[in-house]
C-alpha cells in the first residue's frame, strides 16, 4: 500500500473516525461516508489498526485511539507502507485458466530470480 491515493483514503477514514469519536464505524462505512472505494478502505484501516492508530472491535468497528493532532506525517506513511504481518509476500492470481494464471505465475518467479522460462509438457522454471 504505497501510493499517494492510499494516503488520501486514510485521511479521509481518519477524518471521519475524528468528527464522531463516540462512534465506531465499519470499513464498509467509512468507505461510504468519505467515497473511498471499499476495498482500499479495508486495506487502510487494515494497516492503521497493525500500526496502533485504531482500533476495531469484534464486530469490525474502529475508533481513532488518539487524536489527529497527535499523529505525524511519519506515522501515517509508516503504518501505511508496512507489511501487515499475515500479508501473503507473493500472491498468485486465479483466473478460469488456471494453467495460464500458473504460467504467469512462474514467469514471475523466474523474472525475479534472472532465470529462464520455459513450457513443455508441464510448467517448469529452470534455474
Amino acid at each position: 500500500m504505497k501510493n499517494q491515493l492510499s494516503v488520501r483514503y486514510a485521511l479521509a477514514c481518519l477524518q471521519e473516525l475524528e468528527s464522531r469519536p463516540s462512534e465506531r464505524f465499519s470499513a464498509s462505512e467509512l468507505s461510504h461516508c468519505q467515497g473511498v472505494p471499499y476495498a482500499d478502505c479495508l486495506d487502510v484501516v487494515r494497516h492503521l489498526e497493525a500500526a496502533g492508530i485504531i482500533e476495531s472491535d469484534r464486530d469490525g468497528k474502529a475508533k481513532l485511539l488518539k487524536p489527529l493532532a497527535e499523529l505525524t506525517p511519519l506515522d501515517i506513511l509508516t503504518a501505511l507502507w508496512t507489511d501487515l504481518p499475515d500479508q501473503p509476500k507473493f500472491k498468485m492470481l486465479f483466473q478460469a485458466d488456471s494453467r495460464l494464471s500458473t504460467r504467469k505465475a512462474l514467469e514471475a518467479v523466474a523474472w525475479a530470480r534472472n532465470s529462464e522460462v520455459y513450457v513443455s509438457d508441464g510448467l517448469s522454471v529452470r534455474e
